[in-house]
């Protein structure tokens, strides 16, 4: 059955996701091992996991994320804390519940400085961090740039048609912007 169809009975933490991701980052060797691995996070809201190729949609359009899927660690269960952007973002950010990192609905989004980020948790064990963000729940007035090393804000110089003014940049000029940073000091 697609992974979305079927409502949660529980809510899970994204904290085991994100516990896994910083194992998986870390290599076998613990954060001091020689082959540690480079950590992508991708995030995109209102994507249906039952139309990706990678999970067996045999009409998808999705070629490069079912390529990344087939080349890395693909997490096939997943359930947020809560149905809404801004909330769920920082929840995958912190693996904290809204209670905690302080983003309860997406109206009341402004990240707490006392959460600790994935960013900062990579940043601490000598990663480089950087986030090309391009929804509006991610701007840096709500704090969720807290931890990266390069962060930058990819919206819109002007709205697409039925856009918001600082509408997102499309999809392939956010993969330009992080192919950028990803190209420079590739040792971390």
């Amino acid at each position: 059955p697609p992974i979305l169809s079927q409502r949660p009975r529980l809510v899970q933490s994204i904290c085991l996701v994100v516990s896994l991701c910083l194992v998986a980052a870390c290599g076998s060797g613990g954060y001091d091992s020689p082959t540690r691995h480079n950590v992508l996070l991708i995030t995109v809201d209102s994507l249906r996991a039952d139309h990706l190729g990678g999970l067996g949609y045999d009409k998808a359009e999705t070629p490069h994320l079912d390529a990344l899927a087939a080349r890395g660690t693909l997490f096939t269960r997943a359930v947020t804390p809560v149905p809404e952007s801004a909330p769920a973002l920082a929840s995958i950010f912190t693996g904290q519940y809204p209670a905690s990192h302080g983003v309860r609905t997406s109206q009341d989004r402004a990240l707490a400085t006392h959460a600790v980020t994935l960013a900062e948790t990579l940043t601490g064990a000598g990663y480089r961090t950087g986030a090309v963000a391009a929804a509006l729940d991610l701007h840096p007035k709500y704090g969720f740039n807290q931890g990266f090393d390069s962060y930058v804000a990819a919206f819109a110089e002007a709205p697409r048609p039925s856009q918001l003014t600082e509408a997102g940049h499309p999809a392939g000029k956010v993969a330009d912007l992080a192919l950028e940073f990803m190209q420079t000091d590739r040792s971390k």
